[in-house]
């Protein structure tokens, strides 16, 4: 029972509150137009995610992940676009989940990938029995949760809910970004200490992307040669296998 005295951090309050966050950083991006100025018709967007999914694609074959017969979720998946990834890959749309907490991402992934099962919940509380899930993937959404202590609970539930040798995929930023305070990098040393005792393969990846922004329009070969330069690559690909 939760203390009176303490209702305002009731799970279902906490939830709330992140909604209401999300939707004014959302909101915020949109008023700038972030996604429309910054990635709209640029080809770094492209290149940065064929270039990601080529070695998740890789990392899955080398796991031995049989992705038609695999349980997927995946986690924040705003327009459920990675979701519709796995699908083409081989995974089946009714084994694919995609979550997010804002249920304009879910009404919009509906319309957009109506072949996949899009639900809203929370990360840090998912609403699915333990040992369910064969991968977990997630793709920004844990750098855009700047509490330490909701982003352990996400990664508690991605320990719960994947099955014994399940695989947890993560990308994410592991370099803060001046211009948005709204959040905080996902730096390997915090993921090795919640996935303690797992097997665990990190690659950094994906070249400043304002840097790939002024090239990719320009020469995708350039944009090879830079993320050639680990220093210059912002981002964390994580594959981990949970014990058993």
């Amino acid at each position: 029972m939760v203390d009176p005295a303490h209702s305002d951090r009731s799970p279902a309050t906490m939830v709330r509150g992140e909604r209401a966050r999300l939707r004014r950083v959302y909101d915020r991006y949109t008023r700038e137009g972030r996604f429309s100025t910054r990635w709209g018709g640029n080809p770094a967007t492209g290149f940065i995610s064929e270039t990601r999914w080529a070695l998740m694609r890789a990392a899955l074959d080398q796991c031995g992940v049989h992705l038609p017969s695999a349980w997927i979720l995946d986690l924040g998946a705003g327009q459920s676009d990675d979701c519709e990834r796995f699908r083409l890959a081989g995974g089946r749309p009714e084994r694919i989940i995609a979550l997010d907490l804002l249920d304009e991402f879910v009404r919009t992934s509906r319309r957009k990938h109506p072949t996949l099962r899009a639900v809203i919940g929370d990360a840090a509380c998912l609403p699915f029995q333990a040992a369910r899930f064969d991968v977990v993937h997630q793709s920004l959404m844990l750098s855009s949760v700047p509490d330490r202590t909701t982003r352990s609970a996400i990664l508690r539930e991605v320990r719960r809910v994947l099955i014994a040798g399940g695989l947890f995929l993560s990308y994410d930023a592991r370099y803060p970004n001046p211009c948005n305070k709204e959040t905080r990098p996902l730096r390997g040393p915090e993921l090795a200490a919640e996935l303690e005792g797992w097997s665990m393969e990190m690659r950094s990846l994906t070249a400043l992307p304002p840097l790939l922004r002024t090239l990719a329009p320009v020469s995708l070969p350039a944009c090879r040669l830079v993320e050639g330069v680990p220093f210059l690559r912002s981002h964390l690909l994580v594959v981990a296998r949970k014990p058993g």
